[in-house]
């Protein structure tokens, strides 16, 4: 498994970044080159589409990219690009953030 200290380019948010350096949605990171092996947690509440065509339009430029993704397998985002991807690993169960007590929210 891959560490925080173990990615290139981190995509997160102060609140959830493992990595000193990382973008956010100050700096827009679907402006900015994806290289290396990169870590990307999108805002659940807007558009995922942007984001993963972004990580698999990086990823045939040779970068890797880990993105903790929502199972929306029904949507146009998950039919038209992330099946695309060599590899989904599926979480079975509803993930927890650290020392919280309830579950991740997805919207």
């Amino acid at each position: 498994m891959l560490r925080g200290s173990q990615f290139d380019l981190p995509l997160g948010s102060e609140q959830n970044a493992k990595c000193k350096h990382f973008f956010d949605e100050k700096v827009d990171g679907l402006k900015q080159p994806w290289t290396g092996v990169c870590w990307c947690n999108p805002p659940y509440g807007g558009d995922l589409h942007p984001w993963v065509e972004k990580a698999y339009q990086s990823s045939l430029q040779g970068a890797t990219v880990v993105g903790l993704l929502p199972s929306r397998t029904g949507t146009d985002w998950f039919k038209e690009i992330a099946e695309k991807f060599s590899e989904i690993e599926y979480v079975r169960g509803r993930l927890k953030y650290g020392d919280t007590t309830g579950s991740a929210p997805f919207y």
